[in-house]
Parts: structure tokens; C-alpha cells; sequence
């Protein structure tokens, strides 16, 4: 390669990104949150924040709402390993 750049997804319409520091207040808040670790699950058991729900890509793709909280007006943060 001679030319690498950084291509981020785009956020669906009606989420927000928000960044670390904001997410540690949450956390220390114990505010309501379904926080969810999107990496593949080898890389759960190796480590991930507490609380944190195990749902791979692709599991969330096969099934979709059936692995997030019934209710909807509960926050859903994602982190994976990338750079957002």
C-alpha cells in the first residue's frame, strides 16, 4: 500500500457518538445503560469493562433486537477496538 486512510462508519440515523471521558461519567454515575462490547467474543474473555454485554457483530446481525434490552428508552452504549 501507499496510501492508508482512516475510514470510520457512519452512525445511524438517531445515535450519537460519545467519547470516553463521557462514558467513565456514566459508569461512576451508575446511570441506566446497556453497555455492549462488539468485539469478537475471544477478545471479551480477555478483558472488558464491567458490565459489559458479550454481542459480536455478527451475532447483532443475525439477531438483531432479540439481543438487546426489552426496554427502549435504556440507553445502549457499543465499544469495540477501533479507533472511535
Amino acid at each position: 500500500a501507499t496510501d492508508v486512510q482512516l475510514k470510520l462508519a457512519k452512525l445511524p440515523e438517531g445515535t450519537s457518538e460519545i467519547k470516553t471521558p463521557e462514558l467513565q461519567k456514566l459508569i461512576n454515575a451508575k446511570s441506566p445503560l446497556f453497555l455492549v462490547d462488539s468485539r469478537p467474543a475471544i477478545r471479551y474473555d480477555q478483558s472488558h469493562l464491567p458490565e459489559a454485554h458479550s454481542i459480536p457483530v455478527p451475532l447483532l446481525e443475525k439477531k438483531q433486537a432479540e439481543v438487546l434490552p426489552k426496554d427502549k428508552d435504556m440507553p445502549i452504549v457499543f465499544y469495540c477496538g477501533g479507533s472511535t
